[in-house]
């Protein structure tokens, strides 16, 4: 008589999940034909980004008022701190590090360039500048650490020895998929 309860257990927990399943697979399904801006915002809560923002800044000891709002000073004093050496890279990437951990799951939500377009009439440009510096933060404070690091010398070299060519390259990106944001992925 056990094994007769456990088998009809078995049996009616496997039933349960293939249902359970089948529901779930039904909402992937349904999310699939929403369009993807849809959900990738939404669940970033503003005052959250916010303290992280403010949080990163006095890590670094940036000015508060820098936000996505102006970007492009923002990305400026961030760089400047990498280019110092070492020590102040990896006080970025701690600082990048505690932004992450404020914003936990709705990191991805946050730093999104759909989230900041539709924030306070941001203009296209800080949207993007903001959240390529974030990623690029992602990038070389993560898993492209221990190379940018070893050869962080030889890196602000070659930013600097080319002039603005380095920033020329992103600027003419960032004018070209304004004007076509088709282009993105080109």
């Amino acid at each position: 008589m056990g094994s007769y309860h456990f088998i009809l257990l078995i049996t009616i927990a496997c039933i349960c999940n293939a249902s359970s399943a089948s529901i779930f697979a039904k909402d992937v399904g349904k999310m699939s034909v929403l369009p993807p801006a849809h959900y990738d915002y939404e669940a970033c809560m503003d005052n959250i980004f916010d303290n992280a923002q403010l949080t990163f800044n006095a890590k670094l000891g940036l000015d508060p008022a820098l936000t996505w709002k102006n970007a492009t000073e923002l990305a400026e004093q961030v760089h400047m701190l990498i280019d110092k050496g070492v020590d102040s890279f990896v006080q970025v990437c701690n600082a990048r590090q505690v932004y992450a951990y404020q914003l936990g799951a709705t990191y991805p939500f946050c730093v999104n360039r759909f989230y900041l377009l539709n924030r306070d009439a941001t203009p296209f440009a800080d949207a993007v500048t903001y959240i390529h510096t974030y990623k690029h933060l992602e990038f070389i404070c993560s898993t492209g650490f221990d190379v940018y690091q070893s050869n962080l010398a030889c890196i602000v070299n070659a930013e600097h020895t080319g002039g603005t060519v380095y920033q020329a390259c992103f600027y003419k990106f960032q004018q070209i998929v304004q004007n076509n944001p088709y282009r993105f992925c080109e």
